[in-house]
C-alpha cells in the first residue's frame, strides 16, 4: 500500500472509529498525524497491508475514547506470533524398552488386573 493511499485510509478508518476526529483536529494537524504515522510504520517495517489491518482491528476492538498516539498504533500493528504450547515443551527422546522391562511391566499390569476382578 503506498503512502498516499495509506494516509487516506487511515483517516477514513479512524473517522469511522472516532467520529469526533475531524471536528477536534485542524486539517494541518490531521496531515501531520498522517505524516508521522507513515514515518513510524515505515521505520518499523510495519507498513504492510497485514500489519495495518491488524492495527485497524485493534483500533476497533481496543481503541478507547481517544485517537491513538503514533507509538500506540504502531504497537497495535505488530502481529504477535504465539508458539503452540506443545512446541515449547522440551523434546524427550523415545527409547525402546528392553525385554526385561516389558516383561516386568506385563507382570505388574497382570497383577493389577487380577486385583480389579
Amino acid at each position: 500500500m503506498n503512502n498516499e493511499l495509506f494516509a487516506a485510509e487511515l483517516i477514513k478508518q479512524f473517522s469511522g472509529i472516532w467520529p469526533s476526529l475531524r471536528a477536534t483536529m485542524r486539517p494541518e494537524d490531521v496531515l501531520q498525524y498522517q505524516v508521522q504515522m507513515i514515518k513510524a510504520l515505515t521505520e518499523t517495517g510495519l507498513n504492510t497491508p497485514e500489519a495495518i489491518q491488524q492495527g485497524f482491528r485493534k483500533a476497533r476492538t481496543e481503541g478507547g475514547q481517544y485517537l491513538p498516539s503514533v507509538p500506540e498504533f504502531v504497537r497495535w500493528c505488530k502481529v504477535v506470533h504465539v508458539e503452540p504450547s506443545h512446541k515449547l515443551l522440551p523434546r524427550l527422546e523415545k527409547t525402546e524398552a528392553t525385554p526385561e522391562q516389558k516383561a516386568k511391566f506385563i507382570a505388574e499390569l497382570t497383577a493389577v488386573a487380577k486385583g480389579i476382578r
